[in-house]
């Protein structure tokens, strides 16, 4: 056995992938319970769509096991053409589950947009995005509020994007919010780590030739912020990683 040195904590790639991969295993546990009590929950419909989350959320999981054993490989995704109108669903359906205390969700869009990216991380970087409007809208102590996830599809690019009514971004701008570990939130939990959801979005759009833009949203006065990638049908090219305002 090799002796762990404090002084010098390098973790290698296939020490991540160990353990994605025993997470994964635990995770295939979940979802096979999941299945076998869905399977006699059909007549109570609360408990059955509550099982149907977890499941959901197990597989989903587990794909993300499978990613970071990919990546401990030193693989990238493929990129593939993306509906974001499917996206957008796919992550309204899990996040559905978690939106409470009076939240007003909305999903809606136009066009056909494609883009070219991981599907499965996409859906991610969408829910990381919807998470924090989340947050935001409960930030503000008040009883309802309002969340909207749009889409369309544009000549040269497409879009999808999550606008909120809560506080808003700080000057109408991402800033240093896109930076990994910097966050707003006040850290009560002393071993909670902050800050990697908006970084996370950043790094997706970047490594798919997308972009990030944040400002507040004319229509429900909160933040707004947008995932805009080049039109998958055009030629089009969009700057990565950026932090401005939407045009």
């Amino acid at each position: 056995m090799i002796p762990h040195d404090p002084a010098n904590p390098e973790i290698r790639p296939q020490d991540l992938a160990h353990l994605a991969h025993d997470l994964r295993n635990l995770l295939a546990l979940v979802c096979g319970h999941a299945e076998i009590q869905l399977a006699q929950a059909e007549e109570d419909t609360d408990l059955y769509q509550s099982l149907l989350a977890i499941e959901r959320a197990g597989r989903r999981g587990s794909g993300l096991c499978q990613e970071i054993m990919e990546l401990a490989r030193n693989e990238t995704p493929l990129p593939s053409p993306v509906d974001l109108a499917e996206t957008a669903q796919e992550a309204s359906r899990i996040f559905s589950v978690r939106v409470g205390s009076g939240i007003d969700f909305h999903c809606s869009g136009s066009g056909n947009a494609i883009a070219l990216a991981a599907p499965a991380r996409l859906e991610r970087a969408l829910l990381n995005l919807l998470w924090n409007a989340q947050d935001a809208v409960l930030s503000t102590d008040r009883s309802g509020g309002r969340i909207h996830l749009r889409w369309k599809s544009e000549e040269d690019r497409v879009w999808i994007e999550v606008a909120d009514d809560g506080p808003g971004l700080p000057g109408d701008t991402l800033g240093d919010l896109v930076d990994a570990y910097f966050s707003t939130k006040n850290n009560s939990a002393k071993d909670e780590i902050r800050g990697l959801g908006l970084h996370g979005v950043v790094e997706t759009a970047r490594i798919f030739g997308g972009s990030l833009f944040g400002d507040r949203d004319p229509e429900l006065g909160g933040a707004r912020l947008r995932l805009v990638f080049p039109n998958a049908q055009g030629e089009s090219q969009v700057p990565c990683a950026e932090t401005a305002a939407i045009d």
